[in-house]
């Protein structure tokens, strides 16, 4: 018996393969057990198939999340908000996690020294009103108060956050809009050649 692929399923299976030999290293159903966090919820991620799916429905949320993620000041606790991240959006975790590798100990400096300075600028396109209302509400949270250095530390933070907010999302629909152009161009290439080949499978 012999089972018909297309040629857009040849070269789609054949990206798929190129990508997972790329992200080999990155947590996957078979070795999920080894990774620390994500150890503990082994059954319920190997059920949840959207995790493993390299669809452009759940590779591009991917994108975004992950670059998101990687841009901002969390550093020792990527991984479990690239997961959480994941099953919010529904996206596929090996992407998100390999992404969190783009803040590392050579990249962090200036990846923080970028965010800080893109979210000081935004602050103070915000004006002082509105950074007081910040801090006012998380008083009015927490009941803690800020003095003078906790208002600066307190600024610097909230500048961080905001400025990988922003810069990861601008990796996000860069990173997009590319394998968005990808994907187009491979589906044109398909089209263009015989649309079907008979390819014997391996359980004949």
């Amino acid at each position: 018996m012999e089972t018909v692929f297309t040629t857009e399923q040849k070269l789609r299976h054949a990206r798929i393969k190129r990508v997972k030999k790329l992200l080999r290293y990155m947590p996957r159903r078979a070795t999920l057990h080894r990774y620390p966090f994500l150890k503990y919820f082994v059954n319920f991620a190997r059920n949840r198939s959207y995790l493993w799916s390299f669809r452009s429905r759940e590779v591009i949320p991917a994108l975004y999340a992950g670059c998101i993620v990687a841009f901002m000041p969390l550093q020792g606790i990527h991984l479990p908000i690239a997961f959480a991240m994941a099953l919010i959006f529904r996206a596929n975790l090996m992407i998100l996690v390999a992404l969190q590798f783009v803040s590392n100990p050579i990249t962090l400096f200036p990846i923080y020294w970028l965010d800080y300075v893109l979210g000081s600028k935004i602050l103070d396109l915000l004006g002082s009103a509105v950074q007081q209302n910040i801090v006012d509400g998380y008083t009015m949270e927490t009941g803690l108060k800020f003095g003078r250095h906790g208002l600066k530390a307190a600024r610097a933070v909230l500048a961080t956050m905001i400025g990988g907010m922003v810069v990861g999302y601008i990796f996000g629909l860069v990173s997009s809009i590319l394998y968005q152009i990808g994907i187009k161009r491979l589906t044109a290439k398909a089209s263009s050649q015989p649309s079907a080949q008979n390819i014997k499978t391996p359980n004949q």
